[in-house]
């Protein structure tokens, strides 16, 4: 609804009903996952408008991301990430304490699905505030858990967000390139990336190839660049 009615006009809405949605000490799992998830969308709906509300919703998501329960944190993940791209720089100063969070949950026993938020929320934090992150320190980690497995839909925040960076000519993400272009050529060949993602993912490898071309003849089997290329031209899915 909040994005529907735009951010602005749904604030009264989200004053009212806010306070009931904030998990409270009792709830069962799927009252508290429900609750976050709910929390995330309403950021993502309200965008600019939730900078008032930031600190408060921030220590909600803060709490689930120290729940006992795989959902639940999953879900909080995704409303960090949420929130900080809705309030843009409002929330810099908890940046030090939210990657900190956020790395303990990268480990190869983790949960697949909070991982795949984990690396959503980082790449919407790069996005919201470049300037201040620390992009040298956090960013090969992004390219290490890549591909995504279980939360595919945030395919298109992630590689607009590697697509942006190779875009400023960022160092950090050229540097990357051996380790990222074949988890990208694999990308183009799965079935289960849908087509908009499969788009963004496409223009990120033509700007490699045109900026970047010994890179990728040298991070690539001959294969698998004509396969790229094939997938490319013809526009196919994969399908």
């Amino acid at each position: 609804m909040a994005k529907v009615m735009g951010g602005k006009a749904f604030v009264p809405y989200f004053e009212m009903f806010a306070p009931l949605l904030i998990p409270k000490k009792g709830r069962n799992r799927v009252e508290r996952s429900s609750a976050v998830g709910t929390l995330a969308e309403l950021c993502e709906g309200m965008k600019e408008c939730m900078v008032p509300f930031a600190n408060e919703m921030y220590q909600v998501f803060r709490n689930g991301l120290h729940d006992t329960n795989a959902e639940v944190i999953s879900n909080s993940v995704f409303g960090v990430g949420m929130l900080v791209e809705a309030t843009g720089p409002t929330l810099v100063a908890k940046y030090p304490e939210i990657l900190g969070t956020l790395a303990t949950f990268l480990r190869d026993n983790g949960d697949r699905r909070t991982i795949d938020n984990v690396i959503g929320a980082v790449c919407r934090m790069i996005s919201a505030n470049y300037e201040s992150f620390p992009i040298s320190n956090v960013f090969p980690e992004v390219v290490k858990w890549l591909p995504l497995k279980e939360d595919l839909d945030e395919n298109v925040n992630v590689y607009t967000c590697i697509l942006r960076l190779l875009g400023n000519g960022d160092q950090v993400v050229t540097n990357q390139l051996p380790n990222l272009l074949p988890k990208i050529a694999d990308e183009l060949s799965n079935k289960k990336v849908d087509d908009k993602s499969k788009g963004v993912i496409t223009e990120l490898f033509k700007g490699v190839m045109t900026k970047y071309e010994s890179v990728v003849m040298e991070s690539l089997t001959p294969d698998q660049i004509q396969s790229v290329k094939q997938i490319i031209v013809t526009g196919c899915s994969g399908s």
